[in-house]
């Protein structure tokens, strides 16, 4: 039978689609949208944060944590990577004892010579520990005992486990040359033993873009693993058969250009105008009934929180602790309804000077507490954000 021209119409479009599904694995529909207010000046923490508890890491010379680049939770212990100074991987216990560390510095199996990322294999009861430098994937098991190195043949930035055998890397527009080909993707798929299953976010050969890296792009949401592009405001689902937009954060009129990375301009230049827009959602962190994430507003660092069952954002750069009188803890982490922040030394003993000066609100007696054995090389204070309904 000779298909009806409306027939056909139907059947271009289908491939069209299909089309553009395998080449990108994008849905179309645009996702959710978030407003950021806009217009803010500061935010009390008592206006988001229903109630707050600290939990101090442990200080000891086999623990003694430089910075923190990546921290999760998981089961009742806490994960910390120290990316730049000490290279490791820390566990913790969920009151701050220390556990182990993982791997040493080096280029031998199960050795850094620095670690980019890390994810957690619940099904596999696995921790896997990126070493860009390496191009390789190290295998450890929950008690820290190492199992194998897996060599990439690439150097992603960041990793995430889509599941128990997928993994999802971000090359940040590195190309690079597997089984025989040039790929030019900047979210690729793979599998348990590095051979790539899919390749998303694909990029023209020729240009040059502003390279521009966040502590990471991955984040879990209780619908799964979601990669946030740096410099970008869109929230993608990672899955194992595709990628789709979940969320679309409209952070206003002042908003980073969508072509901002392909510019011609010199990247010193680039760089300083980012100063001029508000750009790059990052700290990405989900419940059932809130969004947390922070951003650049121009020179400064903002939060939203943003209630699912109200619709409403409230965003600030700055947040004052009304509720223990402390400093406000930039959340990097979540613990199940829980938001993570981490509280450096530095920022404690100035807490505590001020509170003899008397240059500050009453502190808590919680917190009040845990600063008297604080002191210049303590490790951080772990600050856990209980968020109320808005």
């Amino acid at each position: 039978m000779k298909p009806t021209s409306s027939r056909l119409i139907l059947i271009v479009v289908w491939l069209i689609n299909v089309g553009l599904v395998s080449e990108c694995g994008l849905k179309k529909p645009e996702g959710a949208r978030i407003h950021v207010p806009e217009k803010f000046d500061h935010l009390l923490l008592s206006e988001v944060v229903d109630s707050i508890r600290y939990v101090p890491l442990e200080t000891c010379t086999d623990c003694l944590i430089g910075s923190v680049t990546k921290l999760l939770c998981f089961e009742n212990r806490i994960y910390i990577l120290d990316r730049d100074i000490s290279k490791t991987l820390f566990v913790f216990d969920d009151t701050g004892k220390f556990l182990f560390r993982l791997g040493s510095k080096g280029k031998g199996p199960g050795e850094f010579t620095r670690p980019n990322d890390f994810v957690l294999d619940p099904a596999g009861r696995k921790i896997i520990v990126l070493d860009q430098n390496l191009s390789k994937l190290s295998f450890f098991d929950f008690d820290g005992t190492f199992l194998r190195d897996l060599r990439l043949g690439f150097a992603p930035f960041f990793i995430a486990g889509v599941n128990e055998n997928t993994y999802a890397c971000y090359l940040g527009y590195l190309p690079f040359r597997k089984q025989n080909q040039i790929i030019r993707s900047n979210l690729v798929l793979i599998d348990t033993l590095g051979i790539v299953k899919g390749k998303f976010f694909s990029y023209e050969t020729g240009k040059d873009p502003l390279r521009y890296y966040p502590q990471t792009t991955f984040y879990s949401s209780p619908s799964g693993t979601v990669f946030i592009p740096p410099l970008e405001n869109s929230v993608y689902l990672v899955t194992s058969s595709g990628v789709s937009l979940s969320y679309t954060i409209d952070l206003g009129i002042e908003s980073l250009p969508n072509d901002y990375i392909w510019s011609m301009k010199p990247k010193h230049e680039l760089v300083d105008e980012l100063r001029a827009y508000r750009h790059s959602v990052y700290n990405f962190f989900e419940t059932s009934s809130w969004i947390y994430f922070s951003f650049f507003d121009k020179k400064e660092v903002a939060s939203c929180f943003y209630s699912k069952v109200s619709g409403e954002a409230k965003a600030a750069s700055v947040i004052a602790d009304n509720i223990d009188g402390g400093y406000f803890a930039m959340p990097t982490g979540r613990w199940g309804e829980e938001l993570v922040g981490v509280l450096e030394s530095v920022y404690l003993t100035k807490l505590k000077q001020k509170e003899a000066d008397k240059k500050i609100l009453k502190l808590g007696q919680k917190l009040e507490k845990i600063l008297e054995g604080i002191n210049d090389v303590s490790n951080p204070l772990l600050v856990f954000y209980r968020l109320k309904e808005f």
